[in-house]
């Protein structure tokens, strides 16, 4: 319950800053990538996936991200 409180804290602030703010997701476990999307997209960001290194440096030259998430 701490580490949630503590999430919609961090978030709020996150977003009353930045707005939007665009993170990607690097894992090679598709469905673990799919569940932190879908957290991540509920909680109101944009979210970008990639499975492998390449994909994400792929990713990486042509888009701005404000966070990525590695595994």
């Amino acid at each position: 319950m701490l580490y949630y409180l503590m999430w919609q804290i961090v978030s709020l602030t996150l977003f009353e800053r930045w707005g939007r703010m665009k993170i990607l997701i690097v894992d090679d476990e598709k469905e673990i990538a799919d569940l932190v999307e879908v957290y991540l997209q509920n909680e109101g960001f944009s979210v970008t996936k990639a499975n492998s290194g390449k994909e994400a440096s792929e990713y990486i030259e042509t888009l701005d991200f404000d966070l990525a998430i590695l595994d």
